[in-house]
Order: C-alpha cells, then sequence, then structure tokens
C-alpha cells in the first residue's frame, strides 16, 4: 500500500490506507498468508532515493513509447484515441509512473512480478532499467536480479 498516488499527484487523505487494508480484508486476503506493506519514504528512504536514481537512469524515448500514459490521458481527456493526445497537458507522475513501478519490483529485489496484460511493458522497462542500473553501478556482482512477469 503506498502513501503517494503518482496518477492524482497526492498523498493518500488520512484514514485511506485503513480503508484500503480493510477493503483487502474484505474481499478475503488471509492475514495470516499474506504480508500487508505500506510503502512510506518517511519510514524508509530507500524508495525515493532508488526512485530518483531510476529516474535518472530513464531513458526518455522508452517511457514515451510506454501506452498506459497516453490511454489515461486519452481517458482523461475524453479522446476518442491515443493519436489524439496532446504530451503538453501530461503531467509528470503518470509519464514516470513506470519507473516508481520498477523501483517497487527492485528495492525488494522481486523476481517474479504478477502483472496484468496492461502492465507487461512496465516490467520489461524494470527489466531494461535493472541491465542499465548494473551496468552503471558495477560491483562484484550485480545488485538487482532481473525480474520478469507472471
Amino acid at each position: 500500500m503506498a502513501c503517494i498516488d503518482p496518477s492524482a499527484g497526492s498523498c493518500f487523505p488520512t484514514g485511506c490506507k485503513n480503508d484500503m487494508l480493510a477493503v483487502l480484508l474484505a474481499i478475503g486476503i488471509d492475514p495470516n498468508r499474506s504480508i500487508f506493506l505500506l510503502v512510506n519514504s518517511t519510514w524508509n528512504p530507500h524508495h525515493t532515493e532508488l526512485s530518483w536514481i531510476l529516474s535518472c537512469i530513464a531513458p526518455m524515448g522508452k517511457l514515451r513509447r510506454m501506452t498506459t500514459w497516453k490511454s489515461r490521458l486519452a481517458a482523461a481527456r475524453n479522446s476518442s484515441s491515443e493519436d489524439e493526445v496532446d504530451e503538453l497537458m501530461l503531467n509528470a507522475g503518470p509519464f514516470m509512473y513506470p519507473v516508481l513501478q520498477a523501483m517497487d519490483v527492485l528495492v525488494y529485489k522481486a523476481i517474479h512480478v504478477p502483472v496484468g496484460d496492461d502492465q507487461q511493458q512496465h516490467i520489461e522497462l524494470t527489466r531494461d532499467l535493472t541491465d542499465i542500473f548494473n551496468l552503471t553501478f558495477k560491483g562484484t556482482s550485480p545488485l538487482f536480479p532481473l525480474p520478469t512477469y507472471v
């Protein structure tokens, strides 16, 4: 559960995290078999730091080819096609969301990431960012494993 929603561009209001937890429990998520994680940069600055590093190495061309921000912007503008989307109306939050998602995957060194068809391109970007990061910041072994979608 993230405390910031980049698509809305704001923090969740007070109590929203409790509401989210209540919904997860109501739909049958078993707390004895699941881990609920609140992502909060105040408690763990690694999220913010890694997000910044990844945004610095993320190729703009790859981000521009992501279709999710185009479809979101088209829907918000009531456009009939993504071709009608004017990038000048795009806020950075939805555009940079794939980098934030990559951070979520990499900060916990996830290997298998369950995503829907519409998010597979984000995992492909995550794999690209993983390669760039591991090559740029070489150590004795790669810091991040290469994730795959399931």
